[in-house]
């Protein structure tokens, strides 16, 4: 006969293994997490660098179009000329000359 109170160690064991297996889990999340957290800023910084050379270099190239189109209407050039040699839209040569 056994008492209600007896040990039962495969029990105890088996609950010990649970309880280590979700201890285990729970910081594998955690670091998991902090590993992610960490990948992502890096991530992040990289791509906004490469975002921010890319939109530089683009502003660049526009306004040196549009010192390009001001000197040519400066000169004397016609509308038709100054969009062929530019290579650009009426528009942006309206919109320099109404600036100058």
């Amino acid at each position: 006969q056994v008492s209600i109170f007896e040990y039962d160690e495969e029990r105890e064991m088996r609950l010990i293994r649970q309880d280590e297996r979700e201890a285990g889990k729970e910081e594998g999340i955690r670091i998991g997490k902090e590993a992610g957290h960490r990948e992502g800023v890096e991530q992040g910084i990289e791509q906004g660098i490469k975002q921010g050379i890319a939109q530089g270099i683009k502003q660049g190239e526009q306004e040196k179009l549009r010192v390009l189109v001001r000197n040519m209407i400066e000169r004397g050039y016609p509308d038709e000329d100054i969009c062929a040699v530019a290579e650009c839209e009426q528009e942006l040569v309206n919109e320099v000359r109404r600036s100058i």
